[in-house]
C-alpha cells in the first residue's frame, strides 16, 4: 500500500486560494473531537443514541455511575453542543445531537478517505 501512494502523483494546494482555516478554529474542532473521543463520554453518546431521551437518573442507572461525576462529563458535552439538554419534571433531560455527530462522522471519514 506505501508504495502505491508513493508512485500517485500528489495534488499541490493552490497557493494563489489556501484553505482558510485560522488557530481558533482548529482549537475548535480539537476540543470537539476530544469531548467525543473521551471514553466514558463516548458511553454516554451511545447511550442516548440507543435510548433517545433521558433523564439525568436514567443515563445514571444505565451507566451505573455517580451522578457527580456523570454531570461533569454531560456538561463538556454540552458546551460541544454533542448532546442538549432540556428542563424536565426529573431536572432536565439529555439527548444526543445527532445532526451534528453525524456531521462529524461524515467530516472525519471524508477527510481520513482523502488522505494522500
Amino acid at each position: 500500500m506505501a508504495a502505491q501512494s508513493l508512485n500517485q502523483p500528489h495534488k499541490r494546494m493552490n497557493t494563489k486560494n489556501p484553505p482558510r482555516l485560522d488557530s481558533c478554529q482548529v482549537g475548535r474542532v480539537a476540543k470537539i473531537l476530544h469531548a467525543y473521543t473521551h471514553p466514558f463520554r463516548y458511553e454516554v453518546i451511545k447511550c442516548l443514541l440507543m435510548h433517545g431521551k433521558l433523564s439525568l437518573g436514567e443515563l445514571t442507572s444505565y451507566l451505573n455511575v455517580d451522578e457527580a461525576y456523570l454531570s461533569e462529563h454531560v456538561s463538556v458535552l454540552y458546551l460541544n453542543d454533542l448532546v442538549s439538554m432540556e428542563d424536565s419534571a426529573d431536572g432536565y433531560s439529555i439527548a444526543a445531537n445527532e445532526p451534528r455527530l453525524i456531521l462529524i462522522k461524515n467530516s472525519v471519514d471524508a477527510f481520513l478517505a482523502n488522505r494522500a
